[in-house]
């Protein structure tokens, strides 16, 4: 759409009229877009491609022209996309986060207990009150795995 502008941004860029007039026809195409993703007519990401490439576009031909760019700029960055799939993206980030989380902390816990256990039954070993073999049997480990497990 701002390749049809392109040749009078000069105009708009010197002319506040002509310039509203510019961005109230932005902000409809925005209206029309975020309409289209609200009922499904087209998807979250062909959206953000659309936005992210307009602005891209709008930066390189309006680059000489301060008062287009920021005008048109603003009628574009206002506009933030809250859709039934962005919403459900966010929910499973969430809760996958979450479960990340209560698996990290429990796997912790159990690492920590064993390595707890472990440093007891070395402990006991080097008290000479276990033998290696039984400390082993124990930390349900073999002998040498122990053994390499605690540089016994």
């Amino acid at each position: 759409m701002i390749f049809s502008y392109e040749k009078d941004f000069k105009k708009y860029n010197e002319d506040e009229q002509a310039l509203a007039q510019l961005k109230a026809e932005y902000a409809d195409l925005m209206e029309r877009l975020q309409k289209a993703a609200d009922e499904g007519a087209i998807s979250a990401y062909y959206w953000r491609v659309i936005m992210d490439m307009s602005k891209k576009v709008l930066e390189n031909i309006a680059r000489k022209y301060d008062n287009v760019k920021e005008g048109v700029e603003k009628i574009m960055g206002g506009h933030v996309l809250e859709h039934e799939e962005k919403k459900i993206y966010n929910a499973g980030m969430q809760a996958g986060m979450q479960a990340g989380m209560q698996a990290g902390m429990q796997a912790g816990e159990e690492k920590g207990k064993k390595d707890g256990v472990i440093e007891i039954l070395v402990s006991l070993v080097k008290d000479k009150i276990l033998s290696v073999s039984e400390a082993a049997k124990r930390a349900n480990m073999t002998q040498p795995e122990f053994e390499k497990l605690t540089g016994l």
